[in-house]
């Protein structure tokens, strides 16, 4: 192989005016796939020492390495190290979980062409975080990428821990086969990719939520841990499910979580460990830092799920907030998610609506406190009732009976109850007798 190498840099200098411009939202695995396919270059390892100086380069799907040697063959492209890992990376979501120590020493270890057995937060740089993140696939993203550019390519978004669903279409991702993308640079394919797990509309929702907080928690900020701690134990005391911000009541947190979380299937989770039970999540409230990513977006996606508002707690993340003045409460009205609107509509009891909607009780009198929402069940159930309540009225008059007397015997129930709520529109169902005609003693 030694001959190979022998015109490197002549090489680096004539190919790589022919390295594609990253798309929007692609990975640098797939950027760097996509120019192995152009060179038609046979073997994998010319392809990473020649853009990374490392033979192994493609077995780095989330972690690259050689990023030195990247920016410098490519400065139009990749102004940066940290530049090129916060926007084409999963560094875009875990650095910035990182404290500033950690984070600079996770940039550092991508420069080198092999990573540093060094123990970095979350498992960064080594072999079990390849493995907790296994490349994913939308059958809509790649049907729709090949009408509109002609090829598929790795779709960051797609690829980010708790990422099961597309945030874009909904639909539940498919697993790359293993066996052709542990040394290769491959582009998406359908073919020989794992079919996911059948999931519910209630299971698929709480996932599409998720998948959307996560691709909304990256960002090249520093996270505020403790501002967005304190935004999430507030919206915890809302919705009931702890008493107090300061009194965190961790079994009861618990029960809410496998509420939500219990149905999912298992392997969703079990490739991570800070997010296998729901008591490793609970511990993210606690006064530790670095905490697993995932561990917050599902505590923010189930808090949504019942209506709390993303952007409050995006905002605390971002920064530090203004903390409230003691002894006078900030009175926040709760809104209700936009899926609550469409089983509330239907008028039923609470717990038909809760087995409708696969919740619990709690959950659906937690939506209820949303005024809107509110407002429409009740009108609708005094629509129903009123509707019930005129056909009896009709139907008893059907009879024949003359007096209201004997309409009174036949639909007592919805005789009172149009004589206690709307006494007007009695008059105008029941027919007017002779006696009823007298003469007004005014004008």
């Amino acid at each position: 192989m030694g001959d190979s190498y022998q015109h490197l840099e002549e090489a680096r200098q004539t190919l790589c005016a022919h390295f594609p411009m990253p798309l929007p939202g692609e990975t640098l695995y797939s950027v760097c796939a996509r120019f192995h396919s152009l060179t038609a270059v046979r073997r994998p390892a010319l392809t990473g020492l020649l853009l990374f100086g490392s033979h192994r380069a493609s077995a780095k799907r989330c972690v690259p390495v050689g990023l030195t040697t990247l920016v410098s063959c490519l400065p139009h492209l990749f102004a940066s190290e940290l530049s090129a890992l916060q926007q084409h990376t999963h560094a875009c979501l875990y650095l910035r979980f990182m404290a500033p120590d950690q984070a600079a020493c996770a940039a550092a270890v991508c420069a080198g062409p092999i990573h540093l057995r060094e123990r970095h937060p979350f498992n960064w740089a080594s072999a079990q975080f390849e493995r907790q993140h296994p490349l994913r696939i939308c059958p809509a993203c790649v049907i729709a990428d090949h009408d509109q550019i002609g090829y598929a390519y790795w779709h960051l978004g797609h690829q980010l821990p708790g990422v099961w669903v597309c945030p874009d279409h909904g639909e539940a991702l498919h697993l790359a086969a293993p066996g052709k993308t542990q040394s290769s640079w491959v582009l998406p394919s359908l073919v020989g990719s794992s079919k996911p797990s059948g999931l519910n509309r209630s299971e698929r929702e709480l996932l599409k939520y998720l998948a959307d907080v996560v691709n909304q928690l990256c960002s090249d900020q520093s996270a505020d841990l403790a501002s967005l701690r304190e935004q999430i134990c507030q919206y915890l005391e809302q919705a009931g499910v702890t008493q107090a911000s300061r009194a965190l009541n961790a079994p009861k947190v618990n029960r809410w979580l496998s509420s939500h979380l219990g149905r999912l299937p298992q392997t969703h989770f079990q490739t991570f460990d800070a997010a296998s039970k729901c008591e490793c999540i609970v511990g993210a409230l606690g006064k530790r830092k670095s905490h697993h990513p995932l561990r917050w977006a599902i505590l923010m996606a189930c808090l949504r799920k019942e209506g709390a508002p993303l952007e409050g707690m995006l905002r605390a993340l971002d920064g530090p907030a203004q903390p409230a003045l003691p002894g006078f409460p900030m009175q926040r009205v709760p809104a209700a998610p936009s899926h609550a609107y469409t089983f509330m509509r239907s008028g039923e009891d609470i717990v038909k609506v809760a087995q409708a909607a696969g919740v619990t009780r709690a959950v659906v009198q937690r939506w209820l406190m949303d005024p809107q929402l509110h407002a429409l069940w009740t009108s609708t159930r005094l629509e129903q009732l009123r509707t019930k309540h005129t056909d009896a009225i009709q139907a008893a008059l059907a009879t024949g009976i003359k007096s209201r007397q004997e309409l009174r015997q036949r639909a007592n129930a919805a005789y009172l109850w149009f004589q206690r709520n709307a006494p007007e529109a009695l008059r105008t169902l029941l027919p007017r007798s002779r006696e009823d005609k007298q003469l007004l003693l005014w004008n």
